[in-house]
């Protein structure tokens, strides 16, 4: 009975060695590494942040472009405003020099000359601020109603020479005749020409403004739908496939060797692969089938053990019976 005893023991053990040497082996042999849970779910998380980075970035492509729009914009507008001011001062000095005209002497010519000088003055800042804001480069036409301008400022300056030190009279010969006139329309027309081209050109920078919009809210609603459907999608693939799928398999296993049924297969977290194949992943789910393979040897061991032992004592009953018949 010892000796029974002592071999049942020895290939308990000798059985769990070989065991845990097979694992070890497959551990370290084994040359495919099934992708855990956790880099899966960290996989997701990343795929998320690249998802928002590509927002962002749409974001900041859509600024960028927003801005050149508005800076093109911006220009047309100046140019527009420029020239419908340079059209309104022009205008304006017009009229104070018919007052010099209809002026009945040099001092009372130089309240109408006071307020030319003003326009004038204002005329040749109009024009660096346009030059300055973009007008020289947006404008072809710029450099002829500059040099016209030139010629206005030169020809009212001396219009107020002559009505404020020589007389009225003078100047209203200078300035009020048909050539004067003529060179006046032609220089406010060249700058309306400016201002409808101006019009025009804001116009089609808002008509821009529109469609890029349209355009990049629906570019906008397409990324974040598809991203967030595919996000969904692969969130929803991962739990079911190695989460959910696997552990009702795992708690089926457990009821079943718990009830003795030890012939319950063990197999890879993935069910399509080989059974033997779980002893070559090292994800979470592949851990915990090799406990319960671990388990369930375990148990089918201790059963045999008890068996053999149970077949031992009946056999030392039979040879306590035959000794006490003889």
């Amino acid at each position: 009975y010892t000796k029974n005893k002592n071999l049942i023991t020895s290939g308990f053990m000798s059985t769990g060695n070989t065991r845990d040497q097979r694992d070890h082996a497959g551990n370290d042999n084994g040359s495919e590494q099934t992708v855990s849970i956790k880099a899966r779910i960290l996989a997701l998380v990343a795929a998320f942040a690249v998802m928002a980075l590509g927002i962002a970035g749409l974001g900041v492509l859509t600024i960028r472009d927003y801005d050149r729009m508005m800076k093109n914009y911006g220009l047309s507008y100046d140019n527009t405003y420029y020239g419908e001011h340079l059209n309104y001062l022009v205008s304006s000095a017009v009229m104070e020099s018919r007052g010099i005209y209809l002026s009945k002497d040099t001092t009372s010519a130089r309240v109408f000359a006071k307020r030319l000088e003003n326009d004038l003055t204002e005329i040749e800042q109009t024009l660096e601020d346009w030059k300055v804001n973009g007008g020289q480069a947006k404008l072809a036409s710029f450099g002829v109603i500059e040099k016209q301008a030139q010629e206005f400022l030169t020809f009212r300056r001396e219009l107020i020479r002559l009505g404020t030190t020589v007389s009225p009279t003078e100047a209203d010969k200078l300035g009020n005749n048909e050539r004067a006139r003529a060179r006046r329309i032609a220089f406010q027309a060249d700058v309306e020409k400016a201002v409808l081209a101006s019009r025009k050109d804001l116009a089609n920078h808002q008509a821009i403004a529109r469609e890029y919009n349209a355009k990049r809210a629906i570019h906008f609603m397409t990324v974040a739908i598809l991203g967030i459907v595919l996000m969904v999608a692969i969130s929803v693939w991962i739990v079911v496939e190695f989460i959910s799928k696997p552990l009702r398999t795992i708690a089926h296993a457990i009821i079943s060797v718990s009830e003795g049924k030890y012939d319950t297969p063990i197999p890879d977290a993935h069910p399509h692969h080989d059974p033997a194949h779980v002893h070559h992943q090292h994800d979470e789910i592949a851990a915990v089938w090799r406990a319960i393979e671990h388990l369930r040897d375990r148990a089918v061991e201790a059963d045999r053990l008890a068996r053999e032992q149970r077949e031992t004592e009946r056999l030392k009953q039979m040879e306590l019976r035959q000794i006490i018949l003889d």
